[in-house]
């Protein structure tokens, strides 16, 4: 869920589900997206609720709340470079919504 809040942080073009970003002008295709800092990432986890529902990807919430700041930057290099390249794995291109009545 990490990649759900970097999301709301990027001002790239369109969100990892392929979807435009209404709020902000579509980039030209050859521009470079507004890339992630690692305080960025930090803040992102640091906005993530434990008492939520865990993520498809296994990695409980918590772990990622004490995660150190050298990992954090692999995270940030990581999700910049998913965006430098537009590549958007699968996985992050889908969600599971369970409705509650």
């Amino acid at each position: 869920m990490v990649v759900a809040h970097l999301a709301i942080l990027t001002s790239s073009a369109g969100s990892p589900g392929g979807a435009p970003n209404k709020s902000r002008p579509a980039q030209a295709a050859d521009s470079e997206p507004k890339l992630i800092k690692p305080h960025g990432v930090h803040e992102a986890i640091r906005g993530l609720k434990v008492s939520k529902a865990p993520s498809p990807d296994g990695i409980p919430k918590r772990a990622l709340k004490r995660i150190a700041h050298r990992a954090i930057s692999f995270l940030a290099q990581i999700f910049n470079a998913v965006l430098r390249t537009r590549h958007f794995t699968q996985v992050w291109k889908h969600a599971r919504m369970i409705f509650i009545p």
